[in-house]
């Protein structure tokens, strides 16, 4: 009888008491607490049953129902099935119903998000996204995306590479070397109507430059630009826009490329001269450049719009 009353005590009562007692401690072992209990009870319940008096009970009991011997692991049978599912449902009671509990009285509180995008209740991934997006773009202004994108040295270098290739003597060593180091890790890009094809030999028409080289800092912007419209997280309005951030990038590539042709047919030196200062036309190609260029700050702007109009509509 003392033996049973322990097993009740360490079945019942110990589940209890420990749990309030490291209700702050442990809780890397919280998930399997509720099966532990219940293969304590199993093992304590197999040595209760081993007992001599116990093992004295269950013989007489078989004996008086050899009729039927079956009848007697029945019963048995029967006992323990209720005895193990009423401590499961115990159990449940004491951590499952106490963790319900305790979610209910402290809600979770949303994170707080980058100030500069109002974020209610958004997906933390295209939060990340979205954020990403903003230090990358649309926090810059005008000149900061141009560097982003490195127009500047892309410029300089077409420039360059047209005065070696249409006006060879005039192109300095320095130029040269200059152009040779961007090159390398860049990305070639070829306008069809400036250069001639045969086969897989790509040679510029005469009088024309049509390969315009970009350095490794343009063509990882580019990918990153891709990246970002690319995502399955990114709204069909926010990856438009991006895209015609991507479109207005190459449309200045083109500009380019036509400014300096148009340059040199109508003027050599503007090409033999070009950045070769303080020599007349030295800034001309340049000025025609970016008095044509489309403003990248505008597209970061709808870029930014988009952003906002769909956080607002998905409040």
């Amino acid at each position: 009888m003392v033996s049973l009353f322990f097993v009740l005590l360490f079945a019942v009562m110990l589940p209890v008491l420990i749990n309030k007692t490291t209700e702050r401690h442990f809780h890397w072992v919280e998930p399997y607490i509720r099966e532990g209990w219940v293969m304590l009870a199993v093992l304590s319940t197999a040595y209760y049953l081993y007992q001599n008096p116990e093992l004295e009970i269950a013989m007489v009991l078989h004996e008086r129902l050899k009729v039927n011997p079956l009848l007697g692991y029945i019963i048995f049978w029967l006992l323990g099935a209720l005895i193990f599912c009423g401590y499961w449902w115990f159990t449940g009671i004491v951590f499952i119903q106490r963790g319900t509990t305790e979610s209910q009285s402290n809600p979770k509180v949303a994170p707080e998000t980058s100030p500069s995008i109002p974020v209610i209740n958004q997906d933390s991934e295209r939060v990340v996204l979205f954020n990403s997006i903003n230090e990358f773009i649309s926090q810059k202004d005008e000149l900061e995306l141009r560097e982003t994108f490195d127009i500047s040295t892309v410029t300089r270098d077409a420039i360059l590479e047209a005065k070696i290739q249409l006006t060879p003597k005039a192109a300095t060593q320095a130029e040269r070397d200059m152009v040779a180091r961007d090159m390398v890790d860049g990305q070639n890009v070829f306008y069809f109507r400036y250069v001639r094809m045969n086969g897989d030999h790509i040679t510029p028409l005469p009088g024309k430059s049509g390969i315009l080289h970009l350095t490794p800092k343009a063509v990882q912007a580019s990918k990153q630009l891709k990246i970002f419209y690319s995502s399955v997280l990114t709204p069909a309005t926010v990856a438009d826009a991006l895209k015609d951030l991507e479109k207005a990038i190459m449309d200045n590539q083109e500009i380019l490329m036509d400014t300096i042709n148009e340059s040199y047919a109508a003027k050599p030196s503007t090409v033999s001269n070009a950045l070769s200062y303080p020599k007349q036309d030295s800034k001309t190609i340049n000025n025609l450049f970016y008095a044509r260029f489309v403003q990248l700050q505008p597209k970061a702007a709808v870029i930014t719009a988009a952003i906002r109009q769909y956080m607002e509509s998905h409040r």
